[in-house]
């Protein structure tokens, strides 16, 4: 499940002493993830920035980048590759961290802002015109494209940071009214800087439609 993630990072399962699995031995801790119990790993970090392996990672693409200076499309591509390349070889946690399939949401965010941001400017002209009736469609077409990309956004980023706490609040409020009511616990793993790229994708979104900015 997408959303099913850490719940705690306190180990499971772990026997009182070494004789208590029976075998003489302690088996090893576990942890709750993706709504299973999986062995505790030894933290592993990859793709830091202060790393061997971004070094290896960032100087061919720099080279590519710097060969591709007359292929602006090429470039373009090239960049957008590498960089979810770069999200999906995070550090590994223990316990695990962010799954690399969370790029998905990345490029959900991507994916919206770029169609929200060539239908705003798509209306641009059409909503600076004299005429009432060329103007207000293309106006109300705008704020829609608008509206679509701070929900879809703003939707991934409530949903993912603040399920949980409002789920707590709920049978807060249920307990000290007494109401039978118990909010379900969602588990939900926090993706790697959800909270930058969806507030550096609003931003262009935004400015597209102040006309600050070009679509890309």
């Amino acid at each position: 499940r997408l959303a099913a993630g850490i719940g705690d990072s306190r180990s499971f399962g772990t026997p009182a002493g070494p004789g208590a699995s029976g075998l003489g031995r302690r088996d090893p801790p576990q942890v709750l993830y993706g709504g299973f119990r999986v062995p505790r790993q030894p933290l592993q970090l990859a793709m830091l920035f202060p790393s061997f392996d971004f070094l290896v990672f960032i100087i061919p693409v720099l080279l590519v980048f710097w060969a591709a200076s007359g292929r602006p499309v090429v470039r373009v591509l090239f960049l957008l590759g590498a960089s979810y390349f770069f999200y999906m070889a995070g550090p590994r946690f223990d316990p695990p961290g962010t799954p690399w399939y969370y790029a998905g949401l990345l490029l959900f965010s991507t994916v919206l802002d770029f169609a929200c941001g060539h239908a705003m400017h798509r209306h641009a002209a059409s909503a600076r015109s004299s005429d009432p009736a060329v103007a207000d469609p293309a106006k109300r077409a705008r704020n829609a494209a608008l509206g679509l990309s701070l929900v879809g956004n703003l939707g991934l980023l409530a949903y993912f940071k603040y399920t949980d706490f409002f789920f707590s609040i709920a049978t807060d409020f249920s307990e000290a009214f007494g109401l039978p009511f118990a909010a379900p616990v969602m588990h939900t793993l926090l993706p790697v800087g959800i909270s930058f790229y969806t507030f550096q994708s609003l931003s262009y979104s935004i400015d597209v439609w102040r006309e600050r900015l070009d679509p890309e």
